[in-house]
């Protein structure tokens, strides 16, 4: 998953109760993989406290983040890309 902010995308998917696993540096870009383990303690707390929330899942779960450093986004001044609203162009 590409970001902008990679230690906001860390506490982002904290909420799921995905843990850093490790950090490190892929040419001049911060990565990090995070890994969801289901039989973590926490992920059962949460479910007993909300049941609104899915039940989690069964399987050890690993998603790798990537931040995209700044000037590889040949971004103007004062502009900021966004990704593409695939529910207004849904045709996209």
């Amino acid at each position: 998953i590409k970001t902008r902010n990679i230690t906001t995308a860390i506490a982002f998917y904290s909420l799921f109760d995905f843990r850093v696993e490790v950090k490190f540096r892929a040419g001049p870009a911060r990565a990090a993989w995070l890994i969801h383990d289901p039989s973590s303690p926490s992920a059962e707390i949460k479910q007993k406290i909300n049941c609104i929330l899915p039940p989690p899942p069964t399987q050890q779960s690993r998603i790798e983040i990537i931040e995209v450093p700044s000037y590889s986004l040949n971004e103007q001044p004062n502009q900021i890309k966004r990704s593409l609203d695939l529910i207004k162009y849904e045709t996209a």
